[in-house]
């Protein structure tokens, strides 16, 4: 995305799914967090697109079209939003 800046481990996962092909997914994830002022600047050979989205849009977009999401996405949005509100609490 053409952005450098710090990141810090914020968890780990572990995930299955059947997909729609008949083929398995079973992975282990690592979730990184950073933040920055910068604006993207994505090469357009490794990316299509990108949409700037607050949280509640996203939340909204999962439930009516779960479909646009893979599964790994959903697990890990909301594992994202609880680091969030746990670091807002602190």
């Amino acid at each position: 995305m053409g952005i450098q800046c710090g990141l810090a481990h914020a968890f780990s996962f572990t995930y299955c799914a059947t997909l729609d092909n008949g083929l398995y997914e079973h992975e282990y994830d690592h979730v990184y967090i950073g933040s920055t002022d910068i604006v993207p600047l994505p090469n357009d050979q490794e990316v299509e697109g990108f949409i700037y989205l607050s949280p509640e849009e996203v939340e909204r977009d999962m439930f009516r079209n779960p479909g646009a999401f893979t599964p790994w996405f959903k697990i890990c949005f909301e594992r994202v939003m609880e680091h969030f509100h746990i670091k807002e609490n602190e």
